[in-house]
């Protein structure tokens, strides 16, 4: 063979090595996106599919999967309260007849007791059903009693329905709740296992076409899908393991704030937003987020920022941490900044901690970097006066010792526990 020829058939070789490669070496410098992350995730309520999560480093897309499984759940818990709320404002309705029948029968006997405790069971019960109305069951203080020495037969008995009434209403949603905590990780479970079914689907595909990128973010993503489910299924059992009681307290959710807090339903913030708290203060928005982005739906809270005045950024209640909720919240809290000088008058702090004990929460979180009144601890016992209301308290960036010395002896005195956020921490 001449070497022409030679040198012609070695070209022709090189060529078609060359062609045979191309495909290959595209796919290696130039991944194409994992092919599961394109399937739409196929959980959601009835009247709407959730939007399908692409990730460029091919992780999975668990975010979308508890969004849709959360919101899912949140959709079968507002059904459950829609059933409930009815029945309150029914009882409600017929305690109300009930009451002034017997105010009226307490007049023509000339009982005046009897008319003065249903009087006060009255005004009870028209405020209990305006808040039946409006605000999700269980946020509202306990039903009162009537005046002592004061109640006659009847109205002890119209007290003892709605006692009752409201005690099955709370274990009823109490078993709703217990239910929705399991139901959550096992929609979440059955979702992560379709997002398996594709994600082997492309791997298979991928190792066939020799796609060394692709096979190797799929089989991350495998891990991770695997590790999910192992953690949910170990979720479900917590859950399960817990005792049950029959007003659903041991079943309450945890709550937190910058690392401490406890179990609550009901949570209101409070948050001094003065202006020397400027140059942390994205520290303190991103907890106050945080905090609030953990809430379950069967917890409701508010948050009230001050300075010489309050503000609760929201409607004037406790309100559920649903995800619609939380996104409204977020979007007014975006506005808060720090503004005026620090100002330590008794009223400016005192006003917002009434406003706060008025939602009747379990749990105050109050942040503050002034030094304010020591009035404030004194006024703060006559409003717990029963103890009901844990009260977590953060001097930030403060290092002043009185100012931190009364923020603990609030903490104790009300049950809960004090912290220091120093300007290290607060600078992460």
């Amino acid at each position: 063979m001449s070497t022409t020829l030679r040198t012609r058939h070695t070209i022709q070789i090189s060529l078609l090595a060359v062609g045979l490669c191309q495909p290959l070496w595209a796919n290696v410098n130039s991944p194409p996106a994992p092919r599961w992350n394109r399937q739409p995730i196929a959980l959601a309520s009835d009247d709407k599919a959730a939007p399908a999560m692409t990730d460029a480093s091919a992780s999975l897309p668990l975010r979308a999967i508890q969004t849709a499984a959360m919101q899912q759940v949140e959709d079968q818990l507002n059904r459950e309260k829609g059933l409930l709320r009815q029945e309150l404002l029914a009882a409600d309705t017929r305690e109300i007849t009930a009451l002034k029948a017997a105010m009226a029968a307490a007049m023509k006997s000339g009982n005046v007791n009897a008319v003065l405790a249903a009087h006060h069971l009255l005004k009870t019960a028209q405020l209990q059903r305006q808040d039946d109305h409006t605000a999700p069951p269980f946020v509202g203080p306990p039903p009162a009693s009537p005046p002592a020495g004061a109640a006659s037969g009847p109205l002890q008995s119209i007290v003892a329905a709605r006692t009752q009434i409201r005690q099955r209403v709370a274990k009823a949603w109490a078993t709703a709740w217990a239910n929705a905590q399991v139901a959550y990780p096992q929609l979440v479970i059955k979702a992560v296992q379709r997002q398996i079914i594709s994600i082997k689907a492309a791997l298979k595909a991928d190792m066939a076409a020799g796609n060394v990128h692709a096979v190797i973010r799929a089989a991350k993503t495998l891990k991770l899908a695997r590790a999910e489910i192992l953690r949910q299924r170990q979720a479900i059992r917590n859950t399960k393991a817990q005792p049950a009681s029959a007003t659903g307290t041991d079943r309450e959710p945890q709550s937190s704030f910058v690392g401490s807090g406890g179990n609550a339903t009901r949570i209101a913030y409070i948050v001094d937003h003065e202006a020397s708290m400027l140059e942390n203060f994205q520290f303190l928005k991103s907890h106050v987020r945080k905090s609030i982005d953990g809430l379950l739906p069967s917890q409701s809270f508010a948050v009230i920022v001050f300075r010489k005045n309050y503000k609760i950024l929201g409607p004037n209640r406790l309100v559920h941490a649903t995800l619609r909720n939380k996104q409204e919240f977020f979007k007014r809290f975006n506005s808060v900044a720090p503004a005026g000088a620090a100002e330590y008058r008794y009223s400016y702090f005192a006003r917002p901690f009434a406003a706060a004990f008025r939602l009747h929460p379990q749990i105050i979180y109050f942040l503050t970097k002034g030094a304010f009144d020591p009035k404030l601890i004194s006024y703060i016992k006559s409003l717990n006066k029963n103890h009901a209301v844990r009260i977590y308290t953060y001097a930030f960036t403060l290092q002043d010792p009185v100012s931190q010395k009364n923020l603990k002896r609030i903490a104790k005195e009300n049950g809960g526990q004090y912290k220091y956020i120093s300007r290290q921490e607060a600078g992460e």
